[in-house]
């Protein structure tokens, strides 16, 4: 990742080697976060060597996305730089793919007709790829082909880091990125700030800063690849701080300023686990420094190891919950989360995002919906309760909560009735162009929202695989958000 890195290792007598024939016999051969093909794993298993798997478990779960695809019939496409490590690595655990590095390059590819529509096509992403670069692949993919899968595979700490240095620069008058010019992580990142401030620097350490750079500049940004050292972005620190200094007095120091701006994206990073603390414990943790030092891996990407490892999908999560707390002299992230038929408890270890203990148990949540339906199989199409005959959609609508004669838009000093289930389902399938017979399954859900709305989700699985889930506003019909397969897609509602 970072040239300073791997020299402070070689120093230390740890040697690099680029093939696995240069292992010795009986020495222990790490593989970096990057991982590596399936063929690596078996040279070096026939080196007789002790191998310890450093490979991000991100990067893992995409070795396991494209094999898999592959052995059920699917061409796997990944997005990414064809010569960076992480690719070629995942392109090693399939025997025929395709890379693209740009939409221009996929659209090519898919005006060429080498795959037609209906073919099995598996998509994925480099860890590290832009959000903007993915999303406008996605939507050139689902043009094309009716049998795709897409897996969203991009590292949300990335993802986070990446939108972070978009506000920043968007703010500041000039910026400067710190980190190895080799590292495709570091060279996003300058790319993005790029596209919002027109000074930018990407240093690879303190001696490549000049001062003439920040002539006739007030505000200034800072921001680092994620493989960047940590003594790398203090020396920056220290001489951008030293520079900034000479060129005008002012009343805190640029180390200073940084110290607080880390502390806040810790803060931020740690939201999710601090919820709820009082203001004045907030208070507390800002001034404690050691925030800024501990370097965690975030509560997200704990949340996401669990939901990798358990291979949990999302639309089935009903609950999740994320703690930290010290165990046995480490920081440990305790998350929970419930979905429809499973309850899972996994503790990650803050500072390596190691799944130290796991336990998993059937869920005890009713299945109402099955209920009612099995109720009315049995006693046909209404049921009479107090002298007023109810369908099927009335009855979950009440349960539910939808119709409880509170809180309910007035539309002409009357109030309004919400649509039905039936009218919702219809609507949205008109309004996605399906049909019943490419359906596998449905689901109506209603919810009490804020200010007496109604909020419906509709969740549609087509036989091809395909999953749609659909946001509407119970009263109007308007929608509210649409996805595919974890894509957001633009949809409008007909009258």
């Amino acid at each position: 990742h970072n040239r300073h890195a791997v020299k402070h290792f070689e120093d230390m007598g740890v040697q690099v080697i680029a093939a696995p024939e240069e292992a010795a016999p009986g020495s222990t051969v790490i593989i970096r976060s990057h991982g590596v093909s399936r063929d690596v794993y078996r040279r070096l298993e026939a080196r007789n060597v002790e191998i310890v798997d450093a490979t991000c478990p991100f990067v893992k779960r995409i070795h396991g996305i494209v094999s898999r695809a592959e052995a059920e019939g699917a061409l796997p496409v990944i997005i990414g730089t064809r010569s960076h490590p992480e690719v070629e690595g995942i392109a090693g655990w399939c025997s025929d793919c395709r890379i693209f590095q740009t939409p221009e390059e996929l659209q090519t590819w898919v005006e060429s007709g080498e795959f037609l529509a209906n073919s099995p096509i598996c998509m994925v992403s480099q860890t590290t790829s832009t959000e903007s670069l993915w999303k406008m692949c996605c939507e050139i993919a689902k043009k094309q082909f009716t049998n795709l899968k897409i897996f969203d595979t991009i590292c949300k700490a990335t993802e986070f880091r990446q939108s972070e240095a978009a506000q920043l620069s968007s703010i500041c008058q000039a910026m400067v990125v710190v980190g190895d010019t080799h590292s495709s992580n570091t060279g996003r990142l300058a790319m993005i700030c790029r596209e919002h401030c027109e000074k930018v620097r990407l240093v690879d350490n303190a001696t490549e800063l000049e001062p003439e750079f920040f002539c006739g500049v007030a505000d200034v940004g800072i921001t680092a690849g994620a493989s960047t050292p940590a003594w790398i972005i203090k020396e920056v620190n220290k001489t951008m701080s030293e520079i900034i200094t000479t060129d005008a007095v002012q009343e805190e120091s640029f180390g200073e300023l940084l110290e607080k701006e880390l502390a806040e994206l810790k803060m931020n990073d740690l939201a999710l686990v601090l919820e709820g603390v009082s203001d004045e414990a907030k208070e507390h943790f800002d001034r404690i420094g050691k925030i800024a030092e501990d370097m965690y891996v975030g509560a997200e990407a704990a949340l996401s190891a669990v939901i990798s490892d358990a291979e949990i999908a999302l639309d089935d999560i009903v609950f999740k919950k994320i703690h930290i707390s010290r165990k046995d002299g480490k920081m440990v992230y305790e998350v929970e989360i419930v979905t429809k038929t499973m309850e899972y408890e996994y503790e990650i270890d803050a500072a390596t995002g190691e799944i130290l203990e796991k336990e998993s148990e059937e869920s005890e949540l009713p299945d109402v919906d099955g209920k009612i339906d099995e109720f009315f199989d049995k006693h046909g199409d209404k049921i009479n309760i107090g002298g007023i005959p109810l369908d099927k959609d009335t009855v979950m609508d009440i349960i539910n909560g939808a119709i409880s004669g509170a809180g309910k838009p007035e539309q002409g000093g009357e109030e309004s009735k919400p649509l039905s289930r039936g009218e919702i389902l219809k609507a949205v399938l008109s309004a996605l162009g399906i049909t019943e017979e490419n359906i596998e399954d449905t689901s109506v859900r209603m919810l009490k929202g804020d200010e007496g709305k109604l909020l419906v989700t509709v969740s549609i699985e087509l036989k091809s695989g395909d999953k749609y889930r659909v946001s509407v506003e119970g009263y109007t019909g308007a929608i509210i958000e649409a996805e595919l397969n974890g894509v957001n897609i633009n949809l409008e509602l007909t009258e």
